[in-house]
Order: C-alpha cells, then structure tokens, then sequence
C-alpha cells in the first residue's frame, strides 16, 4: 500500500506543532533504532517525555481520527504515538525495514508507516524519503501537512539532507485487516461504494457494494 493524503494538517496546524517541538528538546535518534540499523540511523528526535509532545499527541491523532480518507486506507485498529523527527544539514537515515513491533510502552505490530510532512519543501534540499517498490525507487517529498501511508515491510530510507532542516512526524498503524492486499481491496469496495452511493445512493449496486464490503470485514477483519 502506497498512499499520499492531502492536508492532514492545516497550516495553522502545522505551525503549532513546529511552536511546541520548538519549546522542548531533541535527542539522538539512535536512542530508539533497533540494534542491527542503529548505525544506519543519522537524527534528532522530540523528547517525548515533555508537555509539549504531550499537546502535539493530541492535536495529529486528533486529526487522524477526523480523517475519513486516513480510517478508509488504514483501517486502524491502533495508532502508535507520534515521533517528532529532524533531520539537520548532512543527516539521513540508511536503507532499513522498520521493526515489526514499535513503541516501548504499549507495543503496536506495525503493519503501517506514516510521515507527516512538517517543513516546507523548499526550506530544505534533499531529504525525500525515498522507497523501494518492484518498480524502482520512489522519492517522496511532500508541502507541510501532507502525509504519506506506506506499508510497513518496505524497504526505505531518508535522503541526505543537503541544506536546511527536514522536520516531520512518523508513526505506526496497527490495522484490523493484518494482510495488506486483502486490506487494499477493502479499500477499492469502499471507494467504489462510495461513488455509487453519491450518485444513486437506493440502487442496488450500491447496497451489493455496502453488503460485500461489510462481509469482507467480517471474513478477515482481528477483533
């Protein structure tokens, strides 16, 4: 799965989130890499002990339970607190899988990442989180308050920042659909549910959709 989703987050969003990470403090992102990728990890990361990473908790995931379009994609089951991640001139982050368990206190399985695009893409040259799909490399390099959903078992990296600071919040979803493709055609019924609904919202088709979607559900959805 590979989705951008547009404006999780407002400008005004945006700046309250930078405001607040700018009130605490940043410590080596190796501090919470896995043993075998520490070395491969180059990053400064919001101390999430403080208030302030307390507010910026509630405003994303406050967000992310108010977005239709991130609940259709993930179908999120549990969503891991989010990381405040920045990346100063000539940091990056080597080609790694994330870990299959995240979070030290109240674990989720991580069936999917996300970034949160914090700074503005100009601000910054280089930076792009870049990821290995069967058709080559996808750079990934968003406006503030985009975000990108990716599943968790690819391969990925984040570029060399070659001037500026790349900011940005990354978490992990814990899915109540565990398969990927069988989550991604949950996803399709739902969307071609949707637009039946909007235009004929009493036909037939459109009840058909609403009873094969909730039988999937049903049929593969973890309790």
């Amino acid at each position: 799965m590979f989705i951008i989703l547009s404006g999780v987050l407002s400008r005004h969003e945006v700046e309250q989130v930078l405001a607040l990470a700018a009130q605490g403090a940043f410590q080596d992102g190796k501090k919470t890499a896995g043993g075998p990728i520490r070395h491969l990890k180059n990053n400064l990361q919001l101390d999430k002990s403080g208030s302030a990473a307390q507010e910026i908790d509630r405003i994303i995931l406050g967000k992310l339970a108010r977005n239709r379009e991130f609940s259709n994609a993930t179908l999120a089951k549990r969503i891991l607190s989010p990381i405040i991640s920045r990346y100063e001139t000539g940091m990056a982050y080597g080609q790694h899988v994330d870990s299959d368990i995240v979070g030290s206190q109240n674990p989720v399985r991580a069936d999917l990442s996300l970034t949160i695009f914090l700074a503005d893409p100009g601000s910054y040259d280089g930076g792009e989180l870049v990821l290995s799909t069967p058709f080559g490399e996808q750079m990934v390099k968003l406006p503030a308050g985009d975000a990108v959903i990716y599943t968790t078992s690819a391969p990925h990296r984040v570029a060399t920042v070659e001037r500026g600071v790349r900011i940005a919040a990354v978490s992990w979803i814990q899915s109540v659909i565990r398969d990927d493709a069988k989550r991604q055609i949950i996803l399709d019924v739902q969307t071609a549910m949707e637009r039946v609904m909007k235009e004929n919202p009493d036909s037939e088709e459109a009840r058909l959709m609403f009873k094969t979607r909730a039988n999937l559900m049903r049929m593969w959805a973890e309790h």
